[in-house]
Order: C-alpha cells, then sequence, then structure tokens
C-alpha cells in the first residue's frame, strides 16, 4: 500500500509495503524533508500490516460483547469515514 499526500503545507508519502513514511513541509516553495518523530521502529509487516483486519475485526467483536469500551466516539468515526470516502472519489476524478 503506497499513499501520498500533497497540500498546502507540505507533503506526506507512506509505503507501508516497504516500511517509508517521509514528511516535507513547504517553504517558500520548496520542499524540505523533516524527519516525522515516533515513526521509526514503530510498524513492522508481520505485527501491523499483516495482521491489521484479524486485529480490527477482533476489536470490533470485544467492544459488541462489552469487553471493551470503544475508542473512538461516533463523530470521530464519521470524520474519518468522509476522509476515507474524499480519498476514494477524488482518486476517480482525476
Amino acid at each position: 500500500m503506497m499513499l501520498s499526500v500533497i497540500g498546502s503545507k507540505g507533503k506526506l508519502y507512506l509505503n507501508n509495503n516497504e516500511g517509508e513514511w517521509r514528511y516535507w513541509r513547504l517553504e517558500d516553495g520548496d520542499h524540505i524533508e523533516e524527519l516525522l518523530p515516533g515513526i521509526e521502529g514503530a510498524w513492522t509487516w508481520n505485527e501491523d500490516y499483516q495482521n491489521a483486519f484479524a486485529n480490527a475485526a477482533g476489536n470490533i467483536v470485544s467492544v459488541l460483547d462489552g469487553d471493551i469500551e470503544n475508542a473512538s466516539t461516533g463523530e470521530e468515526a464519521t470524520r474519518s469515514i468522509n476522509i476515507i470516502l474524499a480519498f476514494y472519489v477524488l482518486n476517480y476524478m482525476y
């Protein structure tokens, strides 16, 4: 999975297959690369990416069973879905 986001304040490049996450801030028309604190070593293919769906599904079951409380509000979930949908819509528009 690879995602590149370019905005008015900089750009972000995420490549989960390669474990590469990079950020550049925009300054006077030039992109200047900056470190992303806390990213190095925070992600692994085997533990995070490969097991992501199973972990998410297990979390949903635990919430529904009442074993844990949902970590996010309905408003946060709605905002996340809107962002995901915007990515899909923009991908098909351009």
